[in-house]
């Protein structure tokens, strides 16, 4: 398989699985506004450290790291306030997108995902490589009818069907 192919069934891939995947969900209990959401002092340090230099003020507030996007603990909307955790949490929840279950409710969102059109290679690309088959292994001498079936089960193959 050509490289160019090979990157559209990936890109095709992983839009299907992320058609098939639910929205982002997070459990919570009461064990979880308890502590302050770290399990050793280096991380909580460390997560303080970072968000302090963010603009953060990480006082009297919980990380919650299902919460965080790319910055971590540069992200404002997952140091959650200990003081009004449920309200807190169930906002932060819907902004993000993100259903919840446990002592904070918050029904996950449905996604609406278009179905993709099923993927079809370039007839040149599958031609291009009964092609090279035929003279790595046939040493060029395949029938048509090898080349047609041989062309219908790499186009199949491709497809990812």
């Amino acid at each position: 398989m050509i490289a160019t192919e090979r990157a559209c069934f990936r890109a095709r891939r992983r839009r299907e699985l992320r058609s098939r995947f639910p929205a982002p969900h997070l459990q919570t209990d009461t064990s979880l506004h308890l502590g302050d959401g770290f399990l050793d002092d280096h991380t909580r340090k460390l997560a303080r450290r970072q968000a302090r230099a963010a603009g953060i003020s990480p006082d009297g507030k919980i990380f919650i790291g299902q919460l965080a996007d790319d910055r971590g603990y540069k992200d404002p909307g997952a140091w959650i306030d200990h003081q009004d955790f449920r309200g807190s949490m169930r906002r932060r929840c819907i902004e993000r997108g993100k259903g919840c279950n446990g002592t904070v409710n918050v029904p996950t969102p449905q996604l609406d995902v278009d179905p993709l059109p099923p993927y079809q290679p370039d007839p040149k690309a599958v031609a291009r490589d009964v092609e090279q088959e035929n003279q790595k292994h046939f040493d060029g001498q395949m029938t048509p009818a090898q080349k047609q079936d041989r062309h219908e089960a790499l186009t199949e193959q491709y497809s990812g069907l």
